[in-house]
């Protein structure tokens, strides 16, 4: 090389002072005129660095390429045998080992952790975003609870719950509900029936109209409660002949025996209704409301203090002539 023939060259002499073999070498060794200096690729190749001691590679990831035996000096020595370790992995699990779910941290709620990965179970960003519909079996007259529908929406967020598990446990409730509705139906029906059976039993071929006499009468005391309309027809309902309470029945009928006195509710009120038919309610009605009735004189005169004591009967009257209680 051009290097080792400038080393082996002799020592120029000058022709000036210091005689012969006395002159100076040139400063620094240089060549003779016209001579080419040395290129760079004939310079000896500096030593490199490792493929893995580069910037893409942090310390981290040294150590792991280190404790893996991968620092060999070939990268593609390397990654053949990372392509082995990925096949491996991928045979032994079954699956990517990027596609396995961590399993919860030490002493970390299992419920914080599912939340963390809710991507995964398909949790939604909050309460309201669970979707709960009424179920299709669910029983027609039953309410539905918004208000613990809106707290199982909150305590489904907190647990971490699918959506598909709160589904099937609002199809559980649901399925419950139905259940103890229908039971409560059937021993209705069969207290109902027990109960008329022996009302009918205890006062014979009267029962009927007893047991009408009976609801006039609360529907005439709730009516004096002020009781609103809502109320009055909850009232009511526990003197039906069907579904009322036999004890409830024999006590408003007692009631109205004694409203049949014209001092309980006012003159020519109570006799005039309790135990009243369809019939007979149409024609009271129609007699009110004859020129010789009171409910026409108190019209034409302008009796507002006459018609407010008998609208009560006009309405309870109406309300029989259509067939009502």
């Amino acid at each position: 090389m051009r290097v080792e023939f400038w080393r082996k060259m002799p020592v120029w002499q000058g022709e000036g002072a210091g005689g012969a073999g006395g002159a100076a070498p040139p400063a620094g060794d240089a060549p003779p005129a016209g001579a080419q200096p040395p290129v760079a690729g004939d310079m000896p190749p500096a030593a490199s660095a490792k493929w893995w001691e580069g910037n893409k590679f942090s310390d981290d990831h040294r150590k792991h390429l280190t404790a893996s035996g991968l620092t060999v000096d070939d990268p593609l020595d390397a990654l053949v045998r990372v392509t082995d370790m990925h096949r491996n992995a991928v045979q032994r699990l079954g699956k990517d080992p990027n596609s396995i779910l961590d399993r919860p941290a030490k002493d970390q709620p299992v419920t914080e952790w599912m939340k963390k990965n809710r991507d995964i179970f398909g949790l939604p960003e909050n309460a309201d975003g669970y979707k709960i519909d009424k179920p299709q079996d669910w029983p027609k007259d039953a309410p539905w609870d918004t208000s613990f529908e809106a707290e199982a929406r909150a305590f489904a967020f907190e647990n971490g719950l699918p959506p598909s598990a709160l589904s099937g446990l609002v199809g559980m409730y649901a399925k419950k509900v139905g259940a103890l509705n229908a039971a409560a139906e059937t021993e209705l029906a069969a207290a109902s029936e027990k109960m008329r059976s022996d009302l009918t039993r205890e006062w014979g071929p009267q029962a009927d109209a007893r047991m009408l006499r009976a609801s006039q009468a609360a529907q005439a005391v709730a009516e004096r409660a002020g009781l609103s309309g809502d109320q009055l027809a909850e009232a009511v309902k526990t003197l039906s002949g069907k579904t009322g309470d036999a004890n409830v029945i024999k006590l408003f009928d007692t009631i109205a025996q004694a409203m049949g006195d014209d001092n309980f509710l006012g003159a020519g009120r109570g006799s005039q209704t309790f135990g009243t038919t369809p019939a007979e309610a149409r024609q009271q009605l129609a007699q009110l409301r004859s020129p010789d009735g009171d409910f026409y004189k108190a019209s034409a005169a302008g009796n507002s203090t006459k018609l407010a004591e008998l609208k009560p009967l006009m309405e309870r009257l109406t309300k029989i002539a259509a067939g009502g209680s």
